[in-house]
């Protein structure tokens, strides 16, 4: 049986007691916790019919406690064992049942099942004194049993185990491990020799879902007993199939702890023989001990392991603390078939390949049929098309079809599959030939050209019957058992590559033509003849360009896996044709312009407009080293009429009067040799000045009609232009004679041409018969320059606020004349006037020179300008017959920066005692032009406010109102703040400010602004200096003196002294009688410290800081610091005279009563510290030296009012006089009155004090 932690009863009643039912109490209840049990004595003085025991344990979490026994004991001995839980720590409840029936305590415990909890507090049910609760703590002892040991999931694989069993109770300590020990029923395991298995389970606690979950297993076998070694596993929760060995569990409750009775479920076992190992592929030790054989039988037992029993439970131990559960004897289930380890591929021809591999252990239930997956992995590239990829399909062959819906790969198969299949036996060779197809999408499993990558898995019935759908008792569509994917090497792929599949007739097969190669610009659709194109205006230059036919396709797939991501490797022959077949040219071997999902070709030099001819027939087929496709895929494609072809054009004469002149430009064309079908209806030019990124040459400018078009007869030099919108008919020149055309205006809006300026121009020729018009090809570009204009004008001078220009002379109409006159420009920037030209500027000067011949050292000055602005200046030169040059070129100058403008005089905001607000505004600058900025273009820096201190009207008045002061400065480094605080400014003081700006240069300063302040006196400042005059410093009174403060604008009236003490007499205050800086306390007690503060008073009713003209004040001003003297000590009072009890006369002695000092709360730090007494007969006195009166021992302290003293030695029937002193470290008080005791007579009142004679 297994040892328990016990309370043992003893009953040791007293008979009288329990007759007479005494209710003596608890008082003799003894109890002994040691070595897992507790020993309590029953009380012989509390009877009892009979006796209820009740155990229970607190929990954390979850529920409050958890009852572990409840006993009820007659009058003999007993004994009750205590099953504990994780904690060694236990309640006992104990009751005395007295009556029965009818007894109340007994009503109340028999009222709830743990109704014992509240019946001790309970006093209507008589338990309060009947009962006797304690808490224990046992020591731990080993836990005890697993129990329930069972199977879980009957239809699990035979390399798994299920088991299940309820938790027993941790005795004490936490239990810290589980070992599942498994062995043959033989009683010994033949994997690795050993006699047992054990699966070490981590019983830690985990967050894991708010539950509890073990870690990894770890394993032991008898050959390394004391050695824990970690093996893998899958976590509960999770999926086990995939994992080689390993195993789950489960535990039933939410709180994380273990507790007695709960259940557990627990996976064990590993998928691969000691052979087999999933991930290395090498034999282990662990693979060999782990491993469960399908049909074999196991003996199964489960152990607790705690603190107590770790170190006596390892390895194969009897020792009694190791309590195993009830062995179970389970036979494993059969198993699917082993996973496959060598699959091979071989490839013969184009036609078929071949898988073939040793048929693996079958686990008790024969094979019936494999499982073949081939997937594509031709390529991850982007050309590999999903539409050409091989969709990946599982194949069976086997007697009987396993239970998924899976193709057989071939027909062939279905005789085989009816009965003539049988499978091959443990290791011998298997194989399967899958054919593929001569084309894609043909007959056949797999696809030509493609690169494969297979695996293959073996069923038997266990898989078949379904048992393989439950994954925590086996496969998950066996998933575990595929072997390893096996891939074609390169020369195998390249076995099964065959000619391209043909071009495919969808709707990316189109044909077009174009003026160019840019683009198709209409195409033909699947063959069929469209209508004739619009083309835009064609790009280009020289001689007319040819049309060009493109032909676009989808690439079909091209059966060869090497090239797939080689675009520019697919190969086609490209062909075209009249509609009579007539071949033109066969294009070998072209590799077209590629893209992921289409191909062109651009027949680009041989397929010109032919009028009697009506359309081509365009070809394609591919190709690669295989051979080619089936046939050609061929696109019908219109003849098209094209845009004319570019007029010729004659060079500019540049010649002075020839065809370059100020305003105008001569140009002579000739009509285009070319037309390609159209006819020639209007010529139009594209004119755009050199340097303006214009290109007249580029389509785009003709399709945004940037054009004019050209107006008049034959050879007319007097044609003029028109604008695109509104075309003019000019008769078509000959082609033999140049047509002359003088250009005033170009452009859609009619630019004039300027002087001194470089044109570009292009003519084209326009079939406008047709809709929309074609637009011919440009010609050949001119270059043309009008007349010169003058050079920009030089830089002479310049500063912050103006700028002189300069210029020499230059030659007009190629040097015939010279510029008498010269009109100089002056223009602001651009972001603020616009356009700089004669029709808007800012200023103009004329200068006319004095030596008639041009202009040498000639110059103009601009004043009153704007700092740091960018300025444009040009030229205009004239002569006398009023005929104007071109502008010369823009000249920009920008002016000097400058220091900031000057700021506006500070304005004042709220004033306070000691300080006030300033806040200023910057310049406004919008009244001049260019505006500008007014820190005049240096970066703003910082404000700076400066300001001083002045006495009188006429010094704040005056423009130097400091005088020989430095004004304090202030910087502000933020240039959007403008305001700013001054502090530490003297109440009612007047002050100048002024504000400045920087910005490298300092501005000049602002006008100054006069802060008057005479309404912003304050109460006076904080006293400093106090101290005490130590001279005048008694045990009664103390003299203080201070510095005089501040007055703030008004005159100090008088000082107010306040203090404290822990004194009787407590805080006081005292006021001064005048202005005068000292003054004496008094009376003051002596030995205590006294704390002082001063503050001056003159009137004010504004503190520091307030607001100017405001109250709310005392007229006093702040407290000094406080200053701290103690008064000096005394000798204690008189004491009290000493009484004398009734019975304190005796024969030889009296006892003296009543050691107190009169006025003993005086005195504090010098506290009594004895007394001495004197003792005279009535007749005798004391000694005036105190000091050698007898001290009183044992007594101290101010007060004793009860306190007595014995004074010995004294005479039978003396009388005597007592006088008693009260001493302490300044010395001794005075003497107490005399106290006469009277011990000479004896009558009613006093005390016979005679003794017999001796």
């Amino acid at each position: 049986a297994a040892p328990r932690a016990t309370v043992r009863l003893r009953l040791l009643l007293l008979l009288s007691c329990w007759l007479q039912l005494c209710h003596a109490g608890w008082g003799d209840v003894s109890k002994k916790a040691s070595e897992g049990k507790i020993i309590i004595d029953l009380p012989t003085a509390q009877p009892a019919i009979e006796w209820r025991l009740f155990v229970d344990q607190d929990r954390t979490g979850g529920d409050s406690f958890s009852k572990l026994m409840e006993i009820t004991i007659d009058k003999t001995n007993s004994d009750a064992d205590i099953p504990m839980e994780n904690g060694g720590k236990v309640n006992i409840y104990l009751f005395a049942i007295q009556t029965s029936p009818g007894d109340g305590c007994g009503d109340c415990l028999a009222s709830d099942a743990d109704a014992y909890r509240g019946c001790k507090e309970n006093n209507a049910y008589a338990c309060n004194a009947n009962a006797y609760t304690q808490s224990e703590t046992l020591e731990a002892i080993q836990p005890s049993a697993v129990t329930g040991l069972g199977k879980t999931d009957n239809n699990a694989d035979g390399r798994r185990r299920g088991l299940q069993f309820k938790m027993g109770f941790s005795m004490g300590a936490p239990i810290e491990k589980l070992v599942i020990r498994r062995t043959t029923t033989s009683g010994a395991i033949t994997l690795s020799g050993a006699t047992y298995y054990d699966y070490i389970i981590d019983a830690t606690k985990s967050a894991q879902n708010g539950g509890w979950w073990t870690s990894c297993n770890n394993y032991r076998t008898s050959s390394n007993a004391d050695q824990l070694k970690s093996t893998r596993c899958k976590s509960a929760g999770s999926n086990p199939v995939g994992s080689p060995k390993g195993w789950t569990s489960y535990k039933y409750n939410t709180d994380g702890s273990i507790r007695s009775g709960e259940d557990f479920k627990f996976k064990l076992g590993s998928w691969l023989p000691a052979a087999d190992d999933f991930d290395s592929g090498t034999t282990t030790t662990e693979d060999a001990d782990a491993y469960l054989t399908p049909g074999e039988t196991y003996t199964w037992k489960v152990l607790a392991i705690n603190s107590v029993n770790a170190v006596a439970c390892t390895g194969d131990a009897t020792d009694a603390k190791c309590i195993w559960s009830s062995s179970i004897d389970l036979e494993q289930n059969d198993g699917t078939p082993n996973q496959i380890t060598d699959l091979a591929v071989s490839v013969a021809d184009a036609s078929k390949i071949t898988l073939t591999w040793s048929a693996p252990k079958a686990n008790n239930d024969p094979i019936i049929g494999y499982r073949v997956q081939c997937d594509d992995v031709t390529t991850d590239g982007n050309y590999w098309e999903p539409i050409w990829r091989s969709t990946s399909t599982i194949y069976y062959i086997g007697r009987q079809a396993p239970p998924d819906d899976i193709p057989d790969p071939d027909d062939s198969y279905d005789t085989a599959f009816n009965g003539a299949w049988s499978p091959a036996a443990q290791g011998a060779q298997e194989s399967l030939e899958l054919t593929v197809g001569a084309s894609f999408g043909a007959s056949g499993l797999l696809e030509p050209g493609t690169k494969y990558t297979c695996q293959i898995a073996a069923y038997n019935s266990f898989h078949q019957s379904g048992y393989y759908v439950d994954y925590n008792g086996g496969l998950s569509n066996s998933d575990a058992f595929w072997s390893s994917y096996k891939q074609m090497d390169n020369a195998q792929a390249d076995t099964l590559t065959v000619a391209p599949e043909t071009v495919p007739t969808d709707g990316n097969l189109k044909c077009g033509a174009s003026p160019d190669s840019t683009a198709v610009v209409s195409v033909n659709d699947g063959g069929n003849t469209a209508d004739a194109p619009a083309f835009a205006p064609p790009s280009g230059s020289g001689s007319a360009l040819p049309c060009k036919y493109r032909l676009e396709w989808t690439p079909p797939r091209p059966n060869d896996w090497s090239t797939v991501d080689e675009p520019n490797d697919w190969r086609y022959d490209l062909e075209s044709k009249y509609d009579n077949d007539a071949q033109i040219e066969l294009k070998s071997s072209q590799a077209a312009s590629m893209s992921s999902d289409t191909q062109y070709y651009d027949f680009s030099t041989d397929l010109e407009y032919r009028g009697d001819e009506t359309s081509y027939e365009l070809c394609v087929q591919s190709k690669n080293d295989k051979g080619l496709s089936g046939s050609q895929t061929c696109a019908s494609c219109d003849t098209q009429v094209f845009n004319p072809g570019p007029p010729e054009v004659d060079e500019f004469n540049d010649d002075p009067g020839q065809d370059g002149f100020a305003t105008s430009l001569k140009i002579r064309f000739k009509k285009p040799t070319q037309l390609h079908g159209s006819t020639i209806t209007r010529y139009s030019f594209v004119m755009c000045e050199q340097g303006s990124g214009c290109n007249p040459m580029a389509a785009d400018q003709a399709t945004v009609e940037d054009r004019r078009y050209i107006c008049g007869s034959d050879s007319s030099e007097d044609s003029s232009e028109a604008p695109s919108a509104s075309p003019c008919q000019l008769n078509s020149p000959t082609t033999t004679d140049f047509f002359t055309f003088t250009v005033r205006r170009y452009g859609k809006d009619g630019t004039a041409v300027t002087s001194g300026t470089t044109y570009e121009i292009s003519v084209r020729a326009e079939d406008g018969g047709v809709s929309p018009r074609l637009i011919g090809f440009p010609s050949e570009l001119i270059t043309a320059t009008t007349a010169p204009v003058p050079d920009a004008p030089t830089l002479d001078s310049k500063t912050a606020r103006s700028i002189t220009v300069g210029w020499t002379s230059y030659t007009y109409d190629n040097g015939v004349t010279y510029a008498d006159t010269f009109d100089v420009y002056m223009c602001y920037s651009w972001a603020e006037s616009g356009t700089c030209s004669r029709s808007l500027y800012a200023a103009k000067k004329t200068v006319k020179p004095s030596d008639g011949a041009g202009c040498t050292g000639c110059s103009a000055t601009f004043d009153t300008l704007t700092p740091n602005h960018e300025y444009r200046f040009f030229i205009v030169g004239k002569v006398t017959e009023g005929e104007t040059s071109g502008d010369s070129a823009i000249r920009k100058i920008k002016t000097d920066k400058d220091k900031p403008e000057q700021l506006s005089a500070p304005s004042l905001g709220q004033q306070k005692t000691r300080s006030i607000q300033i806040s200023w505004s910057v310049p406004d600058v919008s009244g001049r032009t260019p505006r500008g900025d007014w820190l005049n273009g240096n970066a703003f820096q910082n404000y700076r406010v400066e300001y001083c201190k002045c006495t009188d009207d006429s010094d704040c008045n005056s423009n130097d109102p400091c005088g020989s002061t430095t004004p304090t400065p202030i910087t502000i480094g933020t240039q959007s703040t403008k305001e700013t605080p001054i502090s530490g400014l003297t109440p009612a003081q007047k002050y100048v400010f002024r504000v400045i700006a920087n910005n490298g240069q300092d501005s000049v300063p602002s006008e100054w602004t006069l802060a008057a302040r005479a309404d912003c006196t304050e109460a006076p400042d904080q006293v400093t200096g106090v101290a005490n005059v130590n001279a005048d410093t008694t045990s009664r009174a103390i003299a203080l003196t201070w510095n005089k403060p501040d007055r703030n604008g008004v005159d100090i009236e008088k000082y107010l002294v306040e203090w404290t003490t822990s004194a009787p007499s407590g805080a006081g205050s005292q006021v001064t009688t005048d202005a005068t800086e000292s003054i004496t306390i008094e009376p003051l007690i002596p030995g205590y410290d006294y704390s002082f503060t001063v503050k001056a008073y003159n009137g004010v009713l504004r503190d520091e800081g307030d607001a100017c003209g405001t109250g709310g004040g005392d007229g006093y001003g702040p407290k000094s610091d406080p200053k701290s003297v103690a008064t000096l000590d005394e000798v204690p009072d008189k004491p009290y005279a000493p009484t004398v009890p009734d019975d304190g006369r005796l024969t030889r002695s009296v006892v003296l009563k009543r050691f107190s000092v009169n006025g003993n709360d005086n005195i504090r730090n010098k506290e009594v510290s004895g007394y001495r007494y004197c003792a005279t007969t009535t007749t005798g006195s004391c000694p005036d030296d105190t000091t050698s009166w007898p001290s009183v021992s044992g007594i101290t302290g101010n007060t004793n009012d009860d306190s007595e003293f014995t004074v010995d030695g004294l005479d039978p029937a003396t009388d005597y006089t007592f006088r008693v002193v009260a001493v302490n470290d300044e010395g001794d008080s005075s003497p107490s009155d005399p106290v006469d005791v009277v011990r000479s007579s004896s009558d009613d009142t006093v005390a016979d004090c005679r003794e017999a004679p001796g």
